[in-house]
């Protein structure tokens, strides 16, 4: 994608339209050159209190005897 993006920018650099590359990709109106990109959203988090955990149906009780 940048070298088509440097294209648009020499196009127009030559028109007299912009000097500095940096400015001209990261524009609003330039965005569809695909150079600059979006900002993702955050990985969400995975709630696990709202899944049951699977050994709770079978909880193991142990205990210790010592033998004396």
């Amino acid at each position: 994608m940048i070298f088509r993006g440097l294209y648009h920018f020499s196009v127009a650099y030559d028109k007299g339209t912009t000097i500095d590359p940096i400015k001209y990709f990261a524009a609003k109106e330039n965005q569809d050159l695909g150079v600059v990109k979006a900002l993702r959203k955050p990985v969400s988090n995975l709630d696990l209190p709202l899944f049951p955990h699977p050994l709770d149906k079978y909880t193991i009780t142990l205990t210790s005897h010592r033998c004396t």
